[in-house]
Parts: C-alpha cells; sequence; structure tokens
C-alpha cells in the first residue's frame, strides 16, 4: 500500500487503531474510562490526520514523519490489545497499563503537535517556494511575448539591422519616392512590395531602410 505521510497507510493505521480502541472499550470495563478519553483524543485529531494525508500526497514527501506516526499508532493498537488480555484480578497489572494508556496517549498529541506541525510548516514554505519560481517563469514568458508582439506590430524591430547598399543604384529614384511617400503618410506603417524576381526589391527596401528621412521618421 502507498506512502501518504506516507500515503493512505497512515489513514488505514489511524482508522485500525479506533477500531481497536473502540471493542476493547466495549468489552473491558476496567479500562473504559482511559480507552474512552483517548477515544476522545482520537476523534478530535482525525481530522488533522485524514489533512497530512492529502498534502504529503499532493507534495510526495515527508516520509519520515509517516513511518514514525504509523508506528505510533501501530504500538497503540498492541497495547490496546494487551490490555485485553490483563486478568480482572491483576490490580498492579492494571494500573501499570492504565499508566501505559495515558504515556501512550500523551505522546500521541505531542507527535501530533510538535513533528506534524513542523513538517506542514516545512511543507507549506516549499510550496511557497515553488509558487514564487512558477511566477517567475510566468513574467519571464509574458515579457517574451510583449516584446515579440511590439517587434510584430512595426514588422521589424528597428532600421538598424538592414544593410546597405553597396555600389551605385541606378533606375529606383522614382520607385524609391514612391515608397516613402506610402510610408509617411499617417496611419501606413507597413508597405509590401510584391515584383516578380529580379525587380530590385532587396535593392529598393535596403534603399528605404537606409534613407534619412525614413529614419528620422521612426
Amino acid at each position: 500500500m502507498a506512502d501518504s505521510l506516507g500515503g493512505d497507510a497512515t489513514g488505514v493505521a489511524f482508522d485500525l487503531l479506533m477500531k481497536t480502541v473502540l471493542d476493547v472499550a466495549l468489552r473491558v470495563a476496567r479500562f473504559r474510562s482511559e480507552l474512552n478519553h483517548l477515544i476522545s483524543t482520537l476523534i478530535s485529531i482525525k481530522p488533522f490526520v485524514k489533512n497530512i494525508e492529502k498534502l504529503n500526497g499532493l507534495l510526495d514527501n515527508r516520509r519520515e514523519g509517516a513511518e514514525m506516526l504509523n508506528k505510533l499508532f501501530k504500538q497503540g493498537e498492541v497495547l490496546i490489545h494487551e490490555c485485553l488480555k490483563i486478568e480482572q484480578w491483576r490490580l498492579d497489572k492494571k494500573y501499570s497499563y492504565a499508566k501505559k494508556l495515558e504515556e501512550f496517549e500523551s505522546s500521541l498529541s505531542w507527535f501530533l503537535k510538535i513533528n506534524v506541525q513542523a513538517e506542514l510548516a516545512r511543507d507549506f514554505k516549499s510550496v511557497a517556494v515553488a509558487v514564487n519560481v512558477l511566477q517567475e517563469k510566468m513574467d519571464k514568458i509574458i515579457s517574451v511575448q510583449d516584446n515579440d508582439r511590439n517587434v510584430n506590430s512595426y514588422g521589424f524591430a528597428g532600421w538598424c539591422g538592414v544593410p546597405g547598399v553597396t555600389g551605385f543604384v541606378v533606375g529606383l529614384d522614382v520607385q524609391l519616392q514612391e515608397l516613402k511617400a506610402m510610408l509617411l503618410k499617417d496611419g501606413v506603417p507597413i508597405v509590401v512590395l510584391s515584383a516578380p524576381g529580379g525587380c530590385g526589391k532587396t535593392t529598393l527596401a535596403k534603399l528605404l531602410c537606409n534613407d534619412d528621412e525614413i529614419k528620422g521618421n521612426q
């Protein structure tokens, strides 16, 4: 069976202990007072034990605390069964086991108050750290997406990445002036160049991107 503070095993051990205490309390009058007190304690901690199971099932850690708590529940079950075997006339045994029941209840309360709460505090801290790391990653993703949107809204990040034209260019003055006029109009951030291959589209785009008047209107 899987662990959960070590898993479902903790809940199973707790349920077996509760069942044993209830059964012996009904059958053995000489320990009824101590057992009824233990029953009240077990009832009060049951929701806490279930919450521990759920939390540690999610976090998949704190195995040490699971083993200690399971061991404590099993020790209690053994102790209750021993009480069932004490003869009515053995007053010395009755006193001895009554003290053992009280000590078991105290150790159970102490464990849940000190050990388990400390583990829960560490687990919640682990969750908080994980959430912070996730938030940082989300912030980075959002930042990259915002940058991509800014670049895509203009088609490119800026003019500085476009290389200039080497040599002297002839025959594109008219087309260049027409494109400049189109780009300098209000509300026209992008112009699409379309022509068959070899017509000078790339050269014209380089001339346009490196034009001083166009750069001044970025």
